[in-house]
């Protein structure tokens, strides 16, 4: 998540993080005019703190720069359903049910025997890491020239945030070995424990989309691997299938009916695609597909902070000019106490 006029006023709790941001940039500076204050000469006009229209540049970059990596629209997309909490929280539990006794007595009376038993509770959860990385600039170039050294900063944060933004789609998609937290791993969309996973190989679905007719794929979506997957977790609607460039070249080719062309495959699918849009993603690759229902039931993003760029404060003249960006997501993967999930990850596991 970034920090815009739109998210501000969808969550409450990001507007905690702005202010930390501002309180930072304040921060920073109120030391650089204290700076320019202790050491006034002229060759240090550069501790003057950073102008209004500096940190606008900063925040425009950090919209900007999340079009530059590969991935970063599935994030996009699953904004309307992630949750915003405190920096504090660094595992989001939830709870599920479990099933409770079927016993109902039907008699004339109203009377009869039957049980009193109550449901039971499982608990499961994610956690919620932060990405850290950071970009400066020399402080001689900013003291030399104070315009260039500005765009020298821009150009930096530009670069490390797209480094910033890939490390954030891997995770959201790959999760971490390196993080657990109380026994819960750090997992993604594609390898999370309550992601339905369909293998496309041979031992399994045995399809390769990347090839596969208008009929294979209608088959495919209906009577076969991903239809039943469907069915079988009682998910009345896929919003949204991500595929990868080479499946959505394929869908991409003429369709042929009676040896006149009808379009292409993509429209012919189109009645048993049943509403679900068919989105290309550089993030795939092969024969890889990761389809979403789109509801805080079965996933959301977990935001403790939103991606940030903040000064860190310099203590004197000669210090170089750095500033580090902070983001804390998890990604929240569900499934009910009757182990049904909405995220369905295709690829050829064998």
């Amino acid at each position: 998540m970034i920090i815009t006029a739109n998210t501000l006023l969808q969550h409450e709790k990001l507007r905690e993080h702005a202010q930390y941001v501002l309180d930072n940039r304040g921060a920073f500076n109120a030391r650089q005019d204290s700076l320019q204050r202790e050491y006034g000469s002229f060759q240090f006009a550069a501790n003057a703190g950073l102008p209004s229209d500096f940190w606008r540049a900063v925040d425009t970059t950090v919209v900007e720069a999340t079009r530059a990596a590969d991935g970063y629209e599935i994030l996009e997309y699953l904004q309307p359903v992630q949750v915003v909490q405190s920096i504090g929280a660094t595992v989001r539990q939830y709870v599920t049910s479990t099933d409770i006794a079927d016993e109902v007595v039907i008699t004339m009376s109203g009377h009869g025997k039957h049980g009193f038993d109550h449901t039971g509770y499982e608990t499961d959860g994610d956690p919620v890491p932060m990405f850290r990385s950071g970009f400066g600039a020399n402080w001689r170039h900013v003291v030399g020239l104070r315009d260039a050294g500005l765009d020298l900063i821009l150009d930096s944060q530009r670069a490390k945030l797209i480094k910033h933004n890939k490390a954030l789609v891997s995770y959201a998609l790959n999760g971490s070995a390196e993080i657990v937290v109380d026994g819960k791993p750090g997992q993604g969309l594609k390898n999370h424990r309550n992601t339905v996973k369909i293998d496309l190989d041979a031992s399994g679905a045995n399809i390769d989309l990347t090839t596969a007719t208008a009929e294979q794929w209608a088959a495919f979506l209906t009577t076969g691997a991903f239809g039943t997957s469907v069915r079988t977790n009682k998910v009345t609607k896929v919003d949204r299938m991500y595929v990868s460039y080479e499946i959505y070249g394929n869908l991409l080719k003429p369709y042929v009916v009676n040896g006149a062309l009808a379009g292409t495959s993509l429209p012919a699918i189109g009645p048993w695609l049943a509403g679900m849009e068919v989105v290309p993603t550089y993030a795939l690759v092969g024969n890889e597909f990761l389809a979403i229902s789109l509801s805080k039931q079965y996933v959301s993003p977990i935001i403790a902070m939103a991606t940030n760029v903040t000064p860190i404060p310099r203590q004197l003249p000669e210090d170089n000019y750095n500033f580090r960006i902070l983001t804390g997501m998890g990604m929240q993967v569900k499934k009910d106490g009757d182990g049904h999930a909405g995220i369905f990850y295709g690829a050829n596991f064998a």
